[in-house]
């Protein structure tokens, strides 16, 4: 046809774009994935062979990461081995012991070679999420709950990209060592793309004010990233010549090195080349024609990026601010934040903070305004809080990332310059999390029928598209120019006559730009100086769901953990409210017994801690996450004692531990001893007195009733086994003779935890004020001076 059409001296695109439109859709046919062997074999038993494709990324107990299968045995097999098959799974496996006793969390990497036994499972879609569809995007057409995994070798995959993940891991360990939960998670989320560390409330807070956008390294962030450095490059090298392009093109490409590679992120990273290859040839204007050549490379290698909703994000946004770029000037202009004439240095400092406020609004408004349809029309929901949530966090998303960036390499060079760089990343960070916690929510459900929803997203940005590309250019700066009177000097402020031109709005941009930074710094410095003990004990029983985890911190500032909770997260999430954001020592750690709702939470501790002792009871060699235990306190390099009834530890003058259980020998045939053995102490201080009772059960309980209530009686009581029935029994109660229980339990938790029984008995003897539960009021806090006690509670219901 275009041969044809050339021959009759006309135009020969028409016949080849028509020859690409079918060429396309027969890539499209091609590429559609072949569920295979494995698709036939959900719900059944399978072993498969084949070797990590990715970085594995910890989720509880367990480990997640895409395994390339080589070879598949279906049910009991043949007896001759795993088939020859083909095909990606999404695996979650607990990592065996060889691994746990040689390798860091989470145990496995990139390149292993496994043998894994489990499950096929269809994936499933989770609510409105097309789960099957996003899964298909990366190849992945079945889900496997590994019950066994067996290491077989290292090594398989791309070096380079083996060496990416290993500097990726070590950055996020730098990161958990410096900063405090939540601020380490949601650094590793926005620098590495790892969101594993992130406690569930606070993505919780993101989804309900509809900023989940922020957490996910996309075309927002590595836009935000590409334009901020775009601007720093070409303030310092000029742009006289093209080298001042060098420099965002290697930043964007080491952030997506080191962010893992993710689909989104190259996606990403390969717009932002495009867009620095158009003003490199002197054409930003044609930024849409190189956007869309971008997308067509990548969706002619994997069509199926076109109905992926990542990808239609990552350009919108990426178009959106590029679209923005020219018009900043004209922003800065209306605002007042030209650098103007000569003027003292610290008014040049204000009015260049105040132009990169100016900046970030404008990015951010222009990322948020190009992907809000996408948003309402893929997840049925109108963020109406988010549009502003956004607007607030992206001029922080710069400080987030290059903080976050030097922590993480700082820690990578020295551990002490991690922590001075953590300085100054937890406060954007910490900013961040509080702007979602206190952002009001939640968004509002939109579902429109088809096609109106189809046309008012077209709507939408056709009424874009004439604004943005109307010969006279964007009426926005404009009308800050007519804003009112009132507004318009208020933001302008001239200078009276015979001043400095812009001295009066150079003073308040300094001192808003200058002095509140650093009285906030200076009032953290102080805090820190001043934040030392106070002379009493206090006792903290930290809110941790269904498990325990107590804090300790005596008169002069020991500070001793027992327990962590049920996650790996779950103390070092909670120990940063009782303690500083900055202190990473204790002086003593102990264990209890190795269930997981008491052991899991110390694992994590013993790596992000600096750890003076380790404290155990009786070694449960049946436990699963005895050599997890052993591996963590191997690595924390920390004294280990194993301590049995009548050890006595001294934490300062005046203040000591009792340990009153296990019995040695250890308790041996009682239906449930891991339980019996756990470690049982009773803290004293002056004439005050607590009881940690662990899990204990009805016959330990009762043994040490048998000791009578000089060595047993308490002020307070740590009511065993989350006020289980099997324990906090009349005759053990009596002994002790409390003034205060208090009950570590997790609200609606699956074994009906506190028992209606144990917290009738406990209210009978004590008093209904008496009785408090983490489920209802929070993390619970006792001060002690020795001859009085206080109680404090978060008051949450």
């Amino acid at each position: 046809l275009a041969l044809l059409l050339r021959l009759l001296r006309r135009p020969a695109w028409p016949a080849l774009l028509a020859g690409t439109l079918l060429l396309g859709l027969v890539r499209w046919e091609a590429a559609q994935p072949d569920p295979g062997l494995l698709a036939a074999q959900y719900g059944r038993p399978v072993a498969l062979e084949g070797w990590i494709a990715g970085d594995p990324e910890a989720t509880g107990q367990r480990v997640r990461f895409v395994l390339l299968v080589t070879g598949a045995a279906i049910g009991e097999g043949d007896g001759q081995g795993p088939k020859p098959a083909q095909g990606r799974v999404l695996v979650y496996a607990y990592p065996p012991a060889a691994l746990v006793s040689t390798r860091e969390a989470p145990y496995f990497r990139y390149g292993d070679q496994l043998r894994l036994q489990g499950v096929l499972e269809r994936p499933r879609p989770v609510g409105d999420f097309d789960y099957p569809a996003y899964l298909a995007q990366q190849g992945i057409t079945a889900i496997m709950w590994s019950g066994q995994a067996e290491w077989l070798a290292q090594g398989w995959g791309n070096p380079v990209l083996a060496q990416v993940f290993a500097v990726r891991r070590r950055m996020a360990g730098s990161l958990e060592a410096a900063l405090p939960a939540p601020e380490a998670g949601l650094a590793q989320a926005l620098l590495l793309g790892l969101r594993g560390g992130l406690p569930p409330e606070v993505v919780a807070d993101f989804r309900r004010t509809g900023t989940s956008h922020l957490l996910a390294i996309s075309g927002l962030q590595v836009s935000v990233l590409l334009a901020l450095a775009l601007g720093a490059s070409s303030w310092l090298l000029g742009k006289r010549r093209q080298l001042y392009l060098l420099a965002p093109l290697a930043l964007v490409w080491a952030y997506a090195l080191v962010s893992g590679l993710a689909p989104p992120v190259a996606r990403a990273a390969i717009m932002g080349t495009v867009y620095l290859a158009a003003l490199a040839l002197g054409r930003p204007r044609s930024v849409l024609p190189a956007l869309a050549l971008a997308a067509a490379a990548m969706t002619a290698v994997r069509p199926g990026l076109l109905t992926d909703i990542s990808f239609q994000l990552s350009f919108a946004a990426v178009a959106g601010i590029a679209l923005a770029v020219p018009y900043q000037d004209r922003f800065r202009a209306a605002l007042g934040a030209e650098p103007g004439v000569a003027a003292p240095w610290w008014v040049v400092a204000a009015r260049r903070l105040w132009a990169g406020i100016t900046v970030a609004v404008v990015v951010s408004v222009a990322a948020t305004l190009a992907t809000l349809p996408l948003v309402a029309f893929s997840f049925h929901q109108l963020p109406l809080t988010g549009v502003f949530v956004t607007v607030l966090s992206l001029p922080v998303q710069a400080a987030m990332l290059v903080t976050s960036a030097a922590t993480a390499l700082g820690g990578l060079l020295h551990p002490a310059l991690g922590q001075v760089m953590a300085w100054a990343a937890w406060l954007p960070l910490a900013f961040q999390t509080a702007l979602v916690s206190l952002a009001p929510g939640p968004v509002v459900s939109v579902r429109w029928p088809s096609p109106w929803a189809e046309a008012l997203v077209a709507a939408w940005y056709l009424a874009l598209a004439a604004a943005m590309l109307r010969p006279q250019g964007l009426a926005l700066p404009r009308l800050v120019g007519a804003a009112p009177g009132r507004v318009r000097a208020l933001l302008t402020m001239p200078a009276p006559a015979g001043d400095l031109p812009g001295v009066r709005r150079g003073a308040v941009l300094g001192f808003l730009g200058l002095a509140l930074p650093l009285a906030l710094i200076g009032g953290l410095l102080w805090a820190r100086v001043l934040g030392g003990p106070d002379g009493r004990l206090h006792v903290y029983f930290l809110d941790v769901g269904q498990g325990d985890s107590i804090l300790m911190v005596t008169p002069q500032g020991r500070q001793v953990v027992v327990d962590g909770g049920p996650g790996t997260e779950s103390a070092v999430r909670a120990l940063p409210g009782p303690l500083a954001p900055w202190d990473r020592s204790l002086d003593l750690v102990v264990l209890t017994h190795l269930d997981a709702d008491h052991a899991e939470g110390l694992l994590e501790v013993l790596e992000r801690h600096q750890v003076g002792a380790v404290l155990e009871g009786v070694a449960d060699e049946t436990s699963p996450l005895l050599p997890q235990w052993r591996a963590a306190v191997s690595r924390s390099h920390a004294p280990w004692v194993q301590v049995a009834e009548g050890h006595r530890i001294a934490l300062e003058p005046g203040v000591f531990l009792e340990v009153l259980n296990p019995p040695a020998p250890p308790w041996r045939g009682t239906g449930s001893d891991r339980n019996n053995n756990g470690v049982v102490l009773r803290l004293v201080y002056g004439q005050t007195s607590f009881l940690f009772t662990a899990d204990i059960e009805a016959a330990a309980e009762a043994r040490l009733a048998r000791a009578g209530p000089q060595g047993l009686a308490s002020q307070v009581l740590k009511v065993a086994h989350h006020g289980s029935q099997t324990s906090t029994t009349d005759p053990f109660l009596r002994t002790v003779s409390p003034a205060l229980a208090v009950i570590s339990v997790g609200g609606s938790n699956r074994y009906g935890h506190p028992h209606a029984q144990v917290v009738s008995r406990l209210q009978a003897q004590l008093g209904q004020d008496r009785v408090v539960r983490t489920d209802q009021q929070g993390t619970v806090e006792v001060v002690s001076d020795g001859r009085s006690l206080w109680l404090k509670t978060a008051g949450r219901r």
